[in-house]
C-alpha cells in the first residue's frame, strides 16, 4: 500500500509539472517572452503561499515584495495586475 501511494504521489508531482509548463511553457526556454527575473522566480517552481502561516489583510501594503496568489492566474496566463504586496521584514519573517 505505502508503495502504491508513493507512486501515486510521484504521479501527482509529474502531472503538476506538466500543469505549469502547459500553463507558462518551459522557464528555460521563456517561449512566453517572460522578463528574466520572473523565469528566475519560476525555475524554483510556483508556490502557493504564504508559507507556514496565513497572511493576514492588515500585513498587505501598496508597496513592497509581491505575493502572487491563485488569483493572477487567469485563463492559464500569468496576470499580475492586483498583486498583493508585503513589506521587506515580514517577507524574511
Amino acid at each position: 500500500m505505502r508503495q502504491k501511494d508513493q507512486a501515486l504521489l510521484r504521479k501527482y508531482d509529474e502531472l503538476a509539472q506538466a500543469v505549469f509548463v502547459d500553463m507558462f511553457r518551459d522557464p528555460v526556454k521563456n517561449e512566453k517572452g517572460w522578463e528574466e527575473e520572473v523565469g528566475e522566480l519560476f525555475l524554483d517552481g510556483v508556490k502557493c503561499g504564504p508559507f507556514g502561516s496565513a497572511l493576514k489583510r492588515e500585513e498587505f501594503v501598496e508597496k513592497g515584495i509581491p505575493v502572487w496568489v491563485m488569483d493572477n492566474i487567469v485563463n492559464y496566463e500569468f496576470n499580475p495586475a492586483n498583486c498583493l504586496f508585503v513589506k521587506e521584514e515580514k517577507y524574511l519573517e
